[in-house]
């Protein structure tokens, strides 16, 4: 089904694929709890997940006529690697390694 990100996207030249093929190299990811995502954290280090307001962002560029900065935009809206989880640390004994005081 055609979205306005995935117009948007393929209006400026990407290719569009639901599935999760060889040949895909960015993610766009809406949430971290979806198996696509969960499975190109375990075996896809070649696929970068991405925030959806890249597409967006690199639209603004192009439509201003601007140079885009493609390695720009894709550091500043590729999700961080623990990005969406909470995480709980047990068993330190060394407050002060921790970062945790009375």
């Amino acid at each position: 089904a055609q979205t306005p990100l995935t117009q948007m996207a393929e209006q400026m030249g990407a290719m569009h694929s639901i599935h999760l093929t060889s040949d895909v190299t960015h993610l766009l990811v809406g949430d971290t709890n979806s198996d696509k995502y969960k499975f190109v954290a375990r075996e896809r280090n070649d696929v970068v997940a991405m925030d959806p307001e890249w597409i967006e962002a690199v639209r603004h560029s192009w439509t201003q006529g601007e140079d885009i900065d493609i390695q720009a935009l894709e550091k500043q809206f590729r999700l961080a690697t623990l990005h969406g989880l909470k995480i709980c640390i047990t068993g330190f004994s060394d407050r002060e390694l921790t970062g945790f005081h009375n």
